[in-house]
């Protein structure tokens, strides 16, 4: 009792307000300590132990723009936060994770507990500075109109978390574990493993019971209750997204300085009569594809799409115009994104 009085203080003094309160705060828990974490706002920050990527605003030629007044972004709480997102504290998630109280001295405790801070804060992040400090500021006036009014302040306390863990926050540790498997990760690349779990979600038992709403254009919408697509994870991957931002480094393209010099070396491998029959196709093949490459722009494994005997049999159709420029015929096969089945796609390169 005299804890959840002084709780009951602390949330309603201004600056109690504005610091991060577990939700479990003075609640018991099973026969797990009860939890008495509370920090100030700039005191919940990041650990340091794990690095995780944070995108840098930069223009086209790849200069960064680093905000002075921002240095702190996605690094700690802000004011409010926990008035604007579900808030438990690393070593509560622990409990509900492990089933046992986290001790910090062993690494795989520590090491569990930074990304769970990492969650936190991604979540926290999932709303801008001036939006949760509006927020902030609608509810201290509130409480002020409320006061001089007469009347006792609106209680915004919280109920405590249930002890059972939400599967989808151990797949927002996987994703983040994920993330740092090498040195820069795309968000789309390990945002995928929550799509392949809701696509398991559908296959189960459990999705046949879903409701289905049907539009009038015959358009089939499903109300779903699939863990990740839980008020808690949507904002984890929406802060997640922010601090990564949906950066894609693509693969260079080969240079036509380059495609030349390597022509070059082929051409005098064709004409070395030392080289073997059998090097002298490979160089042919090599020298093909390349050129088909670069001239088409196709990715790598497109190229591999070429159907042999149609190329054959059109290998000659743009030498037959006389004197206007030929061309080259490239006839693909295959399974095309979007497209059902295998389909046929022809290129025709012109000199």
């Amino acid at each position: 009792m005299a804890m959840g009085r002084e709780l009951s203080r602390l949330w309603q003094d201004n600056e109690g307000r504005k610091g991060s309160i577990c939700g479990n705060f003075g609640a018991l828990r099973g026969l797990f300590p009860v939890c008495q974490n509370c920090w100030h706002a700039r005191c919940y920050t990041a650990s340091s132990s794990l690095e995780f990527q944070i995108a840098c605003p930069e223009n086209d030629e790849g200069v960064k723009w680093n905000k002075t007044r921002e240095d702190y972004r996605f690094l700690n709480a802000r004011k409010g936060d926990m008035l604007c997102c579900p808030f438990q504290c690393d070593y509560c998630w622990h409990v509900n994770l492990t089933h046992r109280s986290a001790t910090v001295c062993y690494a795989g405790d520590a090491r569990l507990l930074g990304y769970i801070r990492r969650v936190n804060l991604d979540m926290m992040w999932s709303r801008e500075p001036t939006t949760v400090q509006n927020h902030l500021r609608n509810l201290e006036k509130g409480r002020d109109v409320s006061l001089e009014l007469g009347f006792e302040p609106i209680n915004l306390s919280m109920r405590s978390w249930p002890a059972d863990v939400p599967c989808s926050f151990q797949v927002a540790i996987e994703i983040l574990r994920a993330s740092l498997f090498s040195a820069y990760s795309q968000f789309e690349s390990i945002r995928k493993l929550c799509l392949s779990y809701l696509t398991a979600y559908k296959a189960s038992p459990a999705r046949l019971d879903n409701l289905t709403l049907k539009a009038d254009r015959g358009q089939s919408y499903s109300v779903l209750n699939s863990k990740t697509q839980s008020k808690l994870f949507g904002m984890f991957i929406h802060g997640c997204e922010k601090r990564m931002a949906r950066l894609v480094k693509q693969d260079v393209g080969i240079l036509f300085e380059m495609l030349m010099e390597v022509l070059d070396d082929y051409e005098k491998e064709l004409r070395n009569p030392e080289v073997e029959k059998a090097r002298k196709r490979l160089v042919v093949m090599c020298a093909g594809t390349f050129v088909i490459l670069w001239a088409d722009a196709l990715g790598g494994g497109e190229v591999f799409m070429l159907e042999a005997s149609e190329f054959v049999k059109r290998r000659d159709d743009g030498r037959k115009l006389g004197n206007k420029k030929g061309h080259v015929v490239i006839p693909l096969m295959g399974h095309f994104k979007n497209e059902t089945g295998e389909r046929n796609l022809v290129i025709v390169l012109a000199n």
